[in-house]
């Protein structure tokens, strides 16, 4: 769904005085809110600490749809980046708007090897979107010996549920690093509603073997999700869970939580998957290997999703 109400942006906060933040590689035929683009650059701006600078693009303009993304943002020192959309939607419905923002990181800190695990929505909602920083980068699915994709600097693949395994897992390698989207939906009301985009980790050997401590998981503020937790380890790896300073194992949770797994990853044997339904309360866990736990939810029309650990 793309409307008047759509706006996608990039937002830049500065952490040093004298931030010098450039966008270029913008798609051309755009037209940015305030207009300032010339070609498909904008205009450079100084920041100093705690000051913020943000870029967006409004529908209804069919140019405006995709015009940010693999827009290249750069600086001379270190900055953080928010990006998302407010209003639009990956599902097929009229009139249905969502939206989805998320923290990122700088092309170093991403990488070529990903694993993405399914929610319960349609094909359409369960989306990945890959965006190349180099050219020439090759992407191949589910552990093909030949790139199912090759796309330059700035340009992005979409992937649908359908590219999943029927274990409801998507391996991604490619040739260079890619900045790796994921959005997800849920089956339990018919106008999908319950749709949430995050950024994801890419595999690595530097990712922490705990997450410690969430609290509520179940909650943002005082409302009451019901959702999953979904686990990617090492296989064999053992897994440990402290849920309200209780101790368990995978074998000993208790029997209100569900467990789906360990499932395997097509293409990549070396990484097994899980999806916890049920969990709530104060929740660490604990594995002898990499670790990488997102967490999805949703309350009626309200919808949260994102990661607790990889970066």
């Amino acid at each position: 769904g793309y409307s008047d109400r759509h706006i996608t942006f990039a937002s830049i906060l500065a952490t040093e005085n004298n931030t010098v933040v450039s966008f270029k590689d913008i798609k051309s035929a755009v037209i940015p809110i305030n207009n300032l683009l010339t070609g498909t650059t904008l205009p450079s701006v100084t920041l100093n600490s705690g000051e913020s600078y943000t870029i967006a693009v409004k529908g209804p303009y069919a140019a405006n749809n995709d015009a940010l993304i693999g827009a290249l943002v750069s600086s001379n020192k270190p900055i953080a980046v928010n990006c998302g959309s407010f209003a639009g939607s990956n599902g097929p419905l009229p009139g249905n708007i969502d939206l989805g923002i998320d923290q990122i990181v700088s092309a170093e800190r991403t990488g070529t090897e990903y694993i993405f695990i399914k929610s319960t929505g349609n094909d359409y909602l369960e989306k990945v979107v890959l965006v190349a920083h180099e050219d020439n980068t090759e992407i191949f699915l589910n552990g093909s010996s030949t790139a199912n994709y090759t796309i330059n600097a700035g340009e992005y693949v979409s992937l649908l549920g359908s590219n999943y395994n029927v274990e409801g897992n998507l391996y991604v390698r490619s040739s260079k690093n890619v900045f790796a989207y994921q959005s997800v939906g849920d089956d339990s009301r018919p106008d999908e509603a319950n749709q949430e985009m995050f950024f994801v980790p890419p595999l690595s050997c530097e990712t922490p073997k705990e997450i410690d401590n969430i609290p509520a998981i179940e909650s943002v503020g005082n409302r009451i999700f019901t959702g999953r937790v979904t686990l990617t380890t090492k296989t064999g790896s053992a897994l440990k869970f402290l849920i309200n300073a209780t101790a368990y194992t995978l074998a000993t949770l208790p029997n209100y939580i569900t467990v789906v797994g360990p499932t395997a990853v097509t293409g990549n044997p070396d990484y097994e998957c899980y999806v916890l339904t049920g969990l709530t309360g104060n929740v660490s866990v604990f594995s002898t290997t990499q670790l990488y736990l997102a967490a999805y939810g949703s309350d009626g029309a309200a919808t949260f999703g994102g990661y607790y650990s990889g970066f």
